[in-house]
């Protein structure tokens, strides 16, 4: 299944790790169907195959949207 990074976006950083948390939007263009929140492996053209924990967050116009967290 196909999806496109739509949103990347800064969180507030609650640890005293000097850090900066972030998470990210995916969409797929399934409307009517989506995945269970878990671990998928998410593959990129240039940088291969990662493991992310992603919550499906609801469709919108365009397709169904996901969610991944990086603290």
């Amino acid at each position: 299944l196909t999806a496109q990074l739509v949103e990347v976006r800064e969180t507030e950083n609650y640890s005293p790790a000097p850090r900066k948390p972030f998470f990210i939007v995916l969409r797929t263009e399934q409307k009517d169907r989506f995945y269970p929140q878990g671990i998928y492996t998410i593959i990129h053209p240039d940088k291969g195959e990662i493991s992310l924990f992603l919550v499906p967050l609801g469709a919108d116009s365009q397709g169904m949207q996901y969610e991944a967290v990086f603290s």
